[in-house]
């Protein structure tokens, strides 16, 4: 993993898209989002793989 702050990209053209949550389960909120939300890490990051149950509604995402 590779931090990358936000402010050195400005002008890169780079638009973010998320694929996934990780850490999901020491979350401080939850997102209704339809990306998968993994407890850790997924598996080829090194972490146990292990999924999360998307929340029903949240309010941040139609």
């Amino acid at each position: 993993m590779t931090v990358v702050y936000a402010m050195t990209l400005a002008d890169s053209g780079l638009v973010f898209a998320p694929a996934s949550h990780i850490f999901y389960s020491e979350r401080v909120m939850d997102f209704a989002d339809n990306l998968p939300k993994f407890a850790d890490m997924p598996e080829r990051m090194g972490g146990s793989g292990k999924r999360l149950e998307e929340p029903e509604k949240t309010g941040w995402c139609d």
